[in-house]
Order: C-alpha cells, then sequence, then structure tokens
C-alpha cells in the first residue's frame, strides 16, 4: 500500500481535496424593531426665565441691581409693558399720591373706616404719572436688594416653594406647628411670678442670726424638723429646744434627744432642768447645720441619701402664746403654738424691713 497510487483514469476531482466557498452568504433581512423602545428620552426644557429669577446661581445675585432697575431701562421698555409694570409699584411712586395719616391718629377717628393706605387696591395707575425718582428712593434700592437676597439664599427655588407648602399644609392639618408662635406667644405671655417668689429670692440674703437679732427665734422655743425622703421612703420628725443663745454671736444651742425618741416632756416646761444624759447638744448658726445634726442622730438617712434641699422650709418654730405663764404641758410641745416655718418668718421679716 506504500506505493498505490490511484489510476490514472479517475477524474482529476477524485484525486483532489474540495474547496469551500468564500463567497459570503447572502444576509437575511433585518427585522424591524419596536419604534417604541428605540426612542430616546426627551430633555425637560429649562426655561431661562425660571433660571433668572429663582436659581441661586443666577446671574441678578452677583450684578448690582441699580443697573437694570432704573429710569433708562424704564424708558426702554414698550409702553404695554410699562402700562403692565405700573400695577406693580406703590401709590407712593406716582406724582398724583396724596400722603394721608393712618387711621390710627387721633385726628382721624372719623375715617376709621378708609383705606387710604391700601396699596394693593386695584386703582388704576397711569405710566405718565409715574415719578422715575423712585428708582432711586432707598426703600425701592433696599426692597431690590432683598429680592436678590433670596433668589440667592434660595429661598425662590421649587424646593423651597414645596417646601414651605408642605409646612403650610401640615399647620392646617394640624401635623405640624409653627415653632416661631410659641416663641412669639411666650414673649409676650411670660408666666407672672408670684410675690412671694420674688419676696424669697431677695430674702435669702437674710440668716438666721438676723432671726435671732429681731427676736424671732428666742429661748425656750422649739424647732420642729419635718422632712419625706421619698428616695428611702422615710419621714423624719425630730424637734430641738433651745436653751442658749449667745449674745455676742447670736449662735443658738439646742438640746436634742439621740435616736428616734422624742424631747422629754420634762424639758418642754418652763425653766427646765438641766439636761442629762442622753440628752445632747449642739451649737448651730443656719438651718442645715440643724438639718444635718438631727439627721445624725436620728440615724436612719446616711449622708448620700439626703437631698441638697431648703432647710429653712423643714423647720417650724414653735412658741408659747404671748402672756402665758402656765399652761397644759401635757399637750404637744407643752402648749406652744406654731409661727411658721422659718422660710416664712425669714420672708416676713424682710417685707417688714
Amino acid at each position: 500500500f506504500e506505493h498505490y497510487r490511484p489510476p490514472s483514469n479517475l477524474p482529476s476531482t477524485m484525486s483532489e481535496r474540495p474547496k469551500r466557498s468564500t463567497r459570503a452568504p447572502d444576509r437575511l433581512p433585518a427585522k424591524d424593531k419596536d419604534k417604541t423602545t428605540s426612542r430616546k428620552k426627551r430633555k425637560t426644557e429649562i426655561d431661562p426665565l425660571q433660571i433668572l429669577l429663582r436659581d441661586p446661581k443666577s446671574a441678578l445675585t452677583t450684578m448690582d441691581i441699580a443697573e437694570i432697575l432704573n429710569s433708562n431701562t424704564w424708558m426702554m421698555l414698550s409702553q404695554d409693558s410699562r402700562d403692565r409694570l405700573c400695577h406693580l409699584l406703590p401709590p407712593t411712586a406716582f406724582h398724583d399720591f396724596q400722603p394721608t395719616l393712618d387711621y390710627s391718629h387721633p385726628s382721624q377717628i372719623d375715617k376709621a373706616n378708609s383705606e387710604g393706605m391700601d396699596v394693593d387696591s386695584d386703582v388704576p395707575r397711569c405710566n405718565d404719572l409715574l415719578n422715575t425718582d423712585v428708582f432711586h428712593d432707598s426703600h425701592f434700592l433696599a426692597a431690590a436688594h432683598t429680592f436678590q437676597d433670596h433668589i440667592f439664599s434660595g429661598w425662590k427655588s421649587e424646593s423651597q416653594a414645596d417646601k414651605v407648602a408642605r409646612f403650610n399644609q401640615g399647620v392646617r392639618d394640624g401635623t405640624l406647628h409653627a415653632s416661631w408662635k410659641d416663641e412669639v406667644w411666650e414673649d409676650r405671655n411670660a408666666p407672672e411670678v408670684a410675690e412671694s417668689s420674688l419676696l424669697a429670692g431677695y430674702a435669702a440674703e437674710l440668716k438666721m442670726i438676723d432671726l435671732v437679732k429681731n427676736s424671732l427665734l428666742k429661748v425656750g422655743d422649739i424647732l420642729a424638723y419635718k422632712r419625706n425622703f421619698t428616695n428611702v421612703h422615710r419621714t423624719v420628725e425630730k424637734d430641738a429646744l433651745i436653751q442658749h443663745i449667745d449674745p455676742h454671736t447670736s449662735s443658738i444651742t439646742v438640746l436634742v434627744q439621740p435616736g428616734t425618741d422624742s424631747l422629754p416632756q420634762v424639758l418642754q416646761s418652763y425653766n427646765p432642768p438641766n439636761h442629762t444624759p442622753p440628752t445632747q447638744s449642739m451649737t448651730i448658726t443656719t438651718p442645715s447645720q440643724l438639718e444635718n445634726g438631727l439627721l445624725d442622730l436620728e440615724g436612719t438617712v446616711g449622708k448620700v441619701e439626703r437631698p441638697n434641699g431648703n432647710a429653712w422650709k423643714q423647720i417650724n418654730v414653735w412658741r408659747w402664746p404671748a402672756g402665758v405663764s402656765e399652761t397644759d404641758f401635757s399637750l404637744p410641745r407643752g402648749g406652744r403654738e406654731c409661727h411658721g416655718t422659718l422660710f416664712y418668718l425669714r420672708g416676713n421679716l424682710f417685707y417688714e424691713q
């Protein structure tokens, strides 16, 4: 087989390899695409005038507004445009304006219902009567500059307009409120401060020594302390008897019982005998010293559990009625009467001074 050769009588096409055609096949006709899917989105048309009057980057925000709003540009406008713009100007911009007093003036009582200063009235205004000096008026220029500021701050933009519309709708619906109204209400309707509160503020300058010097605290008085400690659910009541008052320093020496015991009845009488243990004495110059001393002796409320309250309001002064030399000592506190708290007595002293 190595030397085999095809017979010479075979067609030449049988002895050669077939060749592929290099001709490109006919293309199939392309299908028409859906016109609806090939459409491009139309660009939103931008109004140049809206950009000029509303966009914070408007050219109006960086120029001198007086270069546009002046008498020269006014005269360049058509007659129809000037007639339309005249309705936007205040009545003071025309030569036929007559100054009048406001109806609130005493001389205008009979004209209280007139509207001579109604700048939004529908009275037709003639272009021929316009006083062009209005373009140089400081009020007009100030309003024009404010308009520029509003554009620059974005207050004329569509987003700001939508925000204001939502806010106004929320106020009408009751879902929002205007916080500035609360501030105005608080300014105009400030709560009245009670006279007693003002009195207490100034009276705080008076000390316990002042009460002693004005005979509001005397030997034989009982200082009754009572405070409710809500944090430990306990009410502490302790009495202290004024035994001695130093005539030089006006310091007060009181007798107290340790623990939860009350003062012995014998100490609550006239001319009580010298105290004996367990009765103890302490010298004080302020209500806070008395409160802390009583709580230390009582022992049920620790120092960390004591609030920083006003001890002046927790101590009442009990004294025998004037002119009474004998009384029923079996009565509470030996028949003494309550004259009020130290806070009350201090306020009265300040008022009388």
